[in-house]
Formats: structure tokens, C-alpha cells, sequence
């Protein structure tokens, strides 16, 4: 069983301009050991000008009990917001977290 890989971002700034300070990579549940699986959910965080945030599915990976470990992992996730003009603004990140288990 190997944990999912990093999410589909890095620390630093992203294209929408949201700085991520923080993020942590979900664990794969132990009761998946001994099989087989390959899976994705697709996260949005909706991040305020305070650097707050909001997190949803947008594409669900299809097990529920992977998606509640993803949303799990992101809400310990950090950000700075996005500058536009000299201030700090609204703006969304999208993120790709993969799950892969192998026998």
C-alpha cells in the first residue's frame, strides 16, 4: 500500500494567486491494505481575502469514505491570499488529490 502522492500543487504561489503555506497529504485508510485502487478527488478551495477558506468536492472519486479523508486532510491546509492591486483578494484553488493502493 503506498500513501496517495502529493497533491496536484506545491508550497508557494499558484496561478490563481493564492499563496499555500500549509497543506498536508491525506493518509490512505488501513483497511484498504490488500487491495487494489486508483482514485482522485478533486478539491476547491474557495479562499477569502483574510486567507480563510472554504473547501467542497468537485469531482468526487467515488468512495465516499476516500473523499472524507481528503476533505479531512485539506482542512488543515493554510493559505495567504491573493494580491490583485496591492490588496488581498478572493480567488479559488483547485487541487487534485490522488490515492493509489497497491496490493
Amino acid at each position: 500500500m503506498t500513501a496517495p502522492t502529493s497533491p496536484a500543487t506545491s508550497l508557494g504561489r499558484d496561478d490563481s494567486g493564492v499563496q499555500v503555506l500549509h497543506q498536508e497529504v491525506p493518509d490512505v485508510p488501513d483497511d484498504w491494505a490488500g487491495g487494489a485502487l486508483r482514485a482522485q478527488v478533486l478539491l476547491r478551495f474557495e479562499v477569502r481575502a483574510d486567507g480563510s477558506f472554504s473547501v467542497r468536492i468537485l469531482q468526487s472519486s467515488g468512495v465516499a469514505e476516500l473523499d472524507q479523508v481528503a476533505l479531512q486532510a485539506a482542512a488543515n491546509w493554510r493559505f495567504a491570499a491573493a494580491i490583485a492591486a496591492g490588496q488581498a483578494v478572493a480567488s479559488h484553488l483547485d487541487v487534485v488529490f490522488p490515492f493509489e493502493v497497491d496490493d
